[in-house]
């Protein structure tokens, strides 16, 4: 089913319209229901600046601001459980090359009990070739002034890892990553399932929103192209 995301709404902010499981949205079909430019929307600025004290939103030219995720340490000694764990995320591809194909998806979402199939999380799927993460975000602030409780999953971030991964406008804490990442790479070690980089961070963001009782999941497609 294709539906504008303006369906999907109520046309005021105190009431909700059900939505259905599952919803397979193009570009095209949002409406600038939001006239917020992109950079002073809540989700994008609230990831750019989570570890900065100012609450002005920095210059997209500007430095970007010092995470967790980045650290001079090399050898480890110093690291974090979250720094480790997202090291050992970004070395995956080294281990298990690419492979075309949605087999080591499947079998990683059914290990994890499924959770994008519970009946009580609907779906809106953003793809296309160009700005699907833009659309995205929109469309998750649309949702989330409607009262619903809304997760969003986009690619790549700027400065943290945790900005792929948002509730509410609100990036995923270091905590959550710590104990759903190890998870998931338990799952993979005991199933033998040769996720890569993207499949397991797919994986978390799924395994986090069920979690966490996520209402409505806005999923960027990570493959640029036709819908």
């Amino acid at each position: 089913v294709v539906r504008s995301a303006s369906s999907c709404i109520s046309s005021s902010m105190g009431e909700r319209r059900p939505l259905g499981n599952y919803h397979a949205v193009s570009k095209s079909t949002v409406q600038t229901s939001l006239q917020r430019p992109f950079l002073s929307t809540p989700l994008f600025s609230s990831a750019i600046r989570e570890n900065s004290n100012d609450a002005s939103i920095p210059s997209p030219l500007s430095q970007k601001p010092s995470t967790s995720d980045d650290t001079n340490n090399q050898d480890g000694s110093s690291w974090s459980n979250y720094e480790r764990l997202v090291r050992q995320l970004y070395m995956t591809n080294l281990f298990n090359p690419v492979k075309l194909g949605l087999e080591n998806m499947d079998l990683l979402h059914k290990a994890l009990g499924s959770p994008m199939d519970q009946p009580n999380i609907s779906v809106v799927h953003i793809a296309g070739s160009n700005g699907k993460g833009s659309v995205a975000l929109k469309t998750a602030n649309t949702l989330q002034q409607s009262n619903y409780k809304v997760g969003l999953f986009v690619s790549p971030h700027i400065s943290s890892f945790r900005e792929r991964i948002q509730i509410n406008g609100q990036p995923i804490s270091e905590e959550q990553v710590e104990l759903y990442l190890q998870e998931i790479f338990d799952i993979c070690l005991r199933e033998d399932i040769p996720a890569t980089f993207f499949e397991i961070t797919t994986a978390l963001a799924f395994h986090i929103f069920a979690r966490e009782g996520v209402e409505v999941v806005v999923l960027e497609t990570g493959l640029g192209g036709r819908l």
